[in-house]
C-alpha cells in the first residue's frame, strides 16, 4: 500500500461519501452516509453536516489509516479540523475541488459540459481554461431539473384534487410505512408543514417518481422527463451563449438523479443532441466522489505536490472501484426512514 493517498469527501443535501484511494488510484476505502433526510432541519442539507462528514470519513479509513502523506479532497466548507484530525498521516495537503471540476476528472476530460442533477440542479461549459455556470440558485429561483422539483411534483400529483396517480401513491404509502387504509393526507400535511423549508427532504422524495416510472407509470415518467428537458433547457443556454453548437464536446452527466434514472438520463441525452449533435454523453455510474478524488489528485500533481500519472490513476480507480463497492454495500448506513406521525 502506498504511504501517500488521497481522501476525497463528497458532500451532498442527502449523503455524504469519502473514498480513500492510493495515488496510484487504487481504492482503498470507501464509506457513504444517508442522514435521515425528512429530518426537516434546514435548507442546507444533512449530508453537508460536520458530523455526516465525519461518520463518512471515519468509515473509509476503518481498514486503511495511512501514515505518509495525505491529500484531502474536498470543498472549502468541509476543510475542518475534525477531520484531519481523523487521519494518521503526518502531512495533510488541502485541495479544494467543485462539483463540475471532479465531474469532468471523472471523464477524463479537461474541457466540455457538466450536467448536474442532484438536490439541485446546474449546467457548465469549460473552455481552454474559462468556464460558465448555469442556474444552480437553488428551488425558489431556480435548480430546474433537480431532484427537489421532482419530488415536490411527485408529492403534488398525488395530493392533486381528483388525481388517479394511484402507482405513485403506492410508493409512497410504500415509503413511508404506512398501511394502505391508513389516512395518506393526515400523515402527510403535517409532515409538509415540517418539511416546507429544507430542500433536501422535499428532494428526498423523488424516489417515489424514479420508483413509479420504473414501473411504467405514465404520470412518473412526464415528471421525470420534463425535468430532463428542463435541464437540457439549461445546458442549451451554455451552448448558444457560447456558440458551440457545431463542435464536439464531451458532457458528463453526474448526481442522483442521472446515476439512478435511466429514463431521466435517455430524455436528457436525447434532448441535447437536438442542439449539439456531436455530444458524446458521459454517464457518471460511480459515487461522485470518485471524481472528486481524482480532481484534488489532479491538483497534487499540477502543484508539483505529488508525483503520479493522472491518466493512469483515473483508469485503475475506475478498475477497483466497483468490487470494492459490491463487498462493502451491505455495510453502508442507510437507516430506516422514520413513520410520519
Amino acid at each position: 500500500m502506498s504511504e501517500e493517498c488521497v481522501l476525497a469527501i463528497e458532500a451532498g443535501g442527502t449523503k455524504c461519501e469519502a473514498l480513500l484511494m492510493s495515488i496510484d488510484g487504487t481504492a482503498l476505502g470507501f464509506h457513504a452516509v444517508y442522514p435521515n433526510a425528512v429530518a426537516g432541519t434546514g435548507g442546507y442539507g444533512r449530508g453537508r453536516e460536520a458530523n455526516t462528514a465525519t461518520h463518512a470519513v471515519e468509515g473509509a479509513l476503518r481498514v486503511c489509516n495511512p501514515e505518509g502523506t495525505l491529500h484531502l479532497a474536498c470543498s472549502s466548507y468541509l476543510l475542518t479540523g475534525e477531520i484531519r484530525n481523523l487521519a494518521r498521516a503526518r502531512r495533510v495537503l488541502l485541495w479544494n475541488a467543485g462539483e463540475a471540476e471532479s465531474a469532468l476528472a471523472w471523464g477524463g476530460v479537461d474541457d466540455g459540459l457538466v450536467a448536474l442533477a442532484g438536490t439541485g440542479a446546474f449546467g457548465y461549459l469549460r473552455l481552454n481554461g474559462s468556464y460558465w455556470v448555469a442556474d444552480g440558485v437553488g428551488p425558489l429561483l431556480g435548480d430546474r431539473g433537480g431532484s427537489y422539483q421532482i419530488g415536490r411534483e411527485g408529492l403534488r400529483a398525488v395530493f392533486r384534487p381528483g388525481s388517479t396517480s394511484a402507482v405513485l401513491r403506492e410508493e409512497l404509502i410504500r415509503l413511508e410505512g404506512l398501511s394502505p387504509e391508513e389516512d395518506l393526507e393526515k400523515a402527510m400535511v403535517p409532515l409538509s408543514v415540517r418539511i416546507m423549508g429544507d430542500r433536501t427532504a422535499v428532494a428526498h422524495y423523488a424516489i417515489i417518481v424514479n420508483r413509479a416510472a420504473r414501473r411504467g407509470d405514465p404520470d412518473a415518467i412526464a415528471i421525470l422527463e420534463q425535468a430532463a428537458d428542463d435541464l437540457s433547457g439549461t445546458i442549451r443556454y451554455l451552448v448558444d451563449k457560447l456558440d458551440v453548437g457545431g463542435r464536439a464536446l464531451p458532457m458528463v452527466g453526474t448526481g442522483g438523479m442521472i446515476r439512478h434514472s435511466d429514463i431521466y438520463w435517455n430524455r436528457l441525452v436525447q434532448r441535447v443532441a437536438g442542439f449539439l449533435p456531436h455530444v458524446r454523453a458521459l454517464r457518471q455510474d460511480l459515487p461522485q466522489v470518485a471524481g472528486r478524488a481524482l480532481a484534488g489528485l489532479g491538483h497534487a500533481i499540477r502543484n508539483g505536490a505529488c508525483h503520479a500519472d493522472a491518466a493512469a490513476s483515473r483508469e485503475r480507480l475506475l478498475a477497483t472501484l466497483p468490487p470494492l463497492l459490491e463487498k462493502i454495500k451491505p455495510l453502508q448506513e442507510t437507516p430506516p426512514l422514520p413513520r410520519t406521525a
